[in-house]
């Protein structure tokens, strides 16, 4: 990631936290000034009030995102690498010890132990 994508990552929620403490009102007055008739009922303006409200609280969280994603996933990543390779480790022990010999004897073993059973069991 170059330096530009971090710089405007990282201050999306700078300008978020800014927004976020924009008062209501010089918004309301931009709003009435390009209205057709200057006049807004007050239902409308609690309206536009609460979007303007909940607006700000979802460019907040939305601009937390890519910091989010960044530190987390990066996190994630790393530790699923740790994961991986250890797994990976273990599997490649056994599988040096997982030769034909062995499982040869293993299964000599098993056939001997289900005839050991077999004849005390049933009573062959």
């Amino acid at each position: 990631m170059n330096k530009f994508n971090k710089i405007l990552i990282f201050s999306l929620p700078l300008i978020a936290a800014i927004i976020f403490f924009i008062p209501f009102e010089p918004v309301w007055n931009y709003i009435k000034d390009y209205s057709i008739d200057n006049e807004i009922k007050v239902s409308t303006k609690e309206y536009y009030q609460s979007l303007f409200q909940k607006g700000k609280v979802i460019l907040f969280l939305i601009s937390l995102l890519p910091a989010i994603y960044l530190f987390f996933f990066d996190y994630i990543s790393r530790l699923l690498n740790k994961i991986i390779k250890s797994v990976t480790t273990i599997i490649q022990k056994v599988n040096s010890y997982l030769t034909l010999n062995v499982v040869f004897i293993f299964s000599f073993i098993i056939s001997i132990f289900f005839i050991i059973s077999a004849v005390f069991l049933f009573d062959i």
